[in-house]
């Protein structure tokens, strides 16, 4: 556990606990029938949304990027926390939500402000600690390698009809 503590910091898992409560609320709130389901929100609520479900993602990126040098158990162990933690707050949320017919309006309405201040913790963690040069290094790795693709694709033969 120490490794892991001086390898991503406390901020991490400061970070991956808003994970697992941000899923936790979310899945205490779901609707258990048509009935239940919320009217539809707008384009902003729903940017809103995608973007905080895009936290755990975040989060295994920067447990990829910080272990570089360290044993593959510790990157492992930092690229599935967020992972488990998003299960295991939805797991829990759902028990609560069994318990909690009542409150399941309230835990719906504070669902993407949860799922939004993980994000927030999540960016305010891993930006300050990502090394940029190493990022944009493999971003243009990644841009190469799609651009080789997308030139093999288009260079197959037609069919021809």
């Amino acid at each position: 556990m120490d490794a892991l503590i001086s390898t991503a910091g406390l901020g991490y898992f400061a970070a991956v606990t808003a994970v697992l409560v941000a899923a936790l609320i979310a899945k205490a709130g779901a609707p258990r029938s048509p009935k239940e389901e919320p009217e539809r929100r707008g384009a902003v609520m729903a940017t809103i949304a995608f973007a905080a479900a895009l936290t755990p993602s975040i989060l295994m990126f920067y447990g990829y990027a910080i272990t570089r040098e360290a044993p593959s158990e510790v990157r492992i162990a930092l690229m599935a926390l967020p992972v488990v933690a998003g299960f295991l707050g939805s797991f829990l949320g759902a028990l609560i939500g069994l318990v909690t017919r009542e409150a399941r309006i309230m835990f719906r309405m504070a669902s993407i402000v949860a799922g939004f201040a993980a994000l927030i913790v999540a960016l305010g963690v891993t930006l300050p600690r990502i090394d940029r040069a190493w990022a944009l290094e493999q971003t243009a790795k990644f841009v190469n390698a799609a651009e080789a693709f997308a030139e093999s694709v288009t260079q197959l033969p037609r069919p021809v009809s």
